[in-house]
């Protein structure tokens, strides 16, 4: 029976396409979520796709030379009898696992697509003959325009991540776009353990909008937090309006959080998962460009955005996505600041 299983897996993959898709984070993330459930629901119109599916928790569990030989030994072994034609991964751990190991033997006749990657230096590296895919590319100019319409009298901006790679990559990016403006402090608060971001807040400057960046590696009293938590921790303890740039934390529930120009999840996933259709239907690799910025759209919350005391019509943006509809309840008269 088992000599009769591994000929049927070795004549289905002669036959059928396979796909792997290397997730760098859990299958509980919600970003990860929307990307991987996206790329698969896309990808299954095609009955002659296989699908496998995996996810490296790096989040959680962070990456070592150790840890990522061990899970190519472990895929290395778990696939054996198969022949990936692609492995799509999510994110920027996943792909650096397969920058570095894309000649192993496993995944030497792969053609690696990409979603949600923020290392755009790859843009100049990568073989367009090999690789394909979304980067995700946030707009700083975009949200510090929005935090200036939060506040007239802005003086300070605080960039919030969890001291990760993803995070690292993020704020160099909004660094950069920042560099030339000198009217603003913006003070970069990157740490793995969320209380040393709490102890710098305790004096937070009252003229002040907080942009968080990646929020989902977080660490108290030496232990993972997860998401709501470390966004709740930081709302407690800072109480002017957060902006984010991932859409899936535009409407949580968190009472500071009031959206931003943000990358879609949902999103990247389709467009990868079309890339990965057109190369099946005879679309050569390098003819499929790199894409960036198709994904983005600003996200507001306007029940958190009428408890400042302001209206959607306040941020001059273009169609804007509105989340939590205030269908009731006026905006308060004054405002926060």
């Amino acid at each position: 029976m088992k000599v009769l299983i591994l000929i049927l897996i070795f004549l289905s993959s002669l036959y059928s396409k396979n796909v792997l898709v290397l997730n760098s984070y859990s299958s509980t993330f919600e970003w990860t979520k929307y990307q991987s459930r996206a790329i698969i629901s896309a990808l299954k119109i095609r009955d002659d796709i296989n699908i496998y599916v995996e996810f490296m928790d790096t989040k959680k569990f962070k990456p070592t030379n150790q840890t990522m030989k061990n899970k190519l030994n472990y895929y290395s072994e778990k696939y054996k009898f198969i022949s990936f034609d692609v492995v799509v991964v999510t994110d920027d751990n996943a792909i650096n696992f397969m920058i570095e190991n894309k000649d192993k033997q496993l995944f030497k006749n792969s053609k690696i697509f990409f979603s949600g990657v923020n290392n755009l230096t790859l843009r100049d590296t990568l073989n367009k003959d090999r690789f394909a895919g979304v980067f995700e590319v946030k707009n700083p100019l975009s949200n510090l325009a929005i935090a200036k319409q939060l506040n007239k009298n802005l003086k300070t901006v605080y960039l919030i991540g969890d001291n990760t790679v993803t995070s690292k990559s993020i704020i160099n990016l909004y660094t950069t776009q920042y560099k030339n403006i000198n009217d603003i402090n913006f003070e970069i608060l990157n740490y793995t353990n969320i209380d040393n971001i709490i102890e710098k807040l305790k004096k937070y400057e009252k003229n002040s909008v907080m942009m968080i960046v990646v929020p989902a590696g977080f660490t108290k009293n030496d232990k993972h937090i997860g998401i709501n938590s470390a966004l709740n921790y930081i709302s407690n303890n800072y109480k002017n309006p957060i902006i984010v740039h991932d859409n899936i934390y535009t409407n949580i529930g968190n009472p500071n959080i009031i959206g931003g120009d943000c990358v879609d999840g949902k999103s990247f996933g389709e467009m990868v998962a079309l890339d990965i259709l057109k190369y099946f239907d005879g679309t050569a690799m390098k003819d499929i460009r790199f894409k960036s910025k198709e994904g983005n759209s600003v996200y507001l919350n306007e029940k958190v955005l009428n408890s400042y005391g302001l209206d959607i019509e306040d941020i001059a943006t273009k169609n804007p996505i509105i989340v939590n509809k205030n269908y009731n309840t006026p905006r308060k008269t004054n405002n926060f600041f």
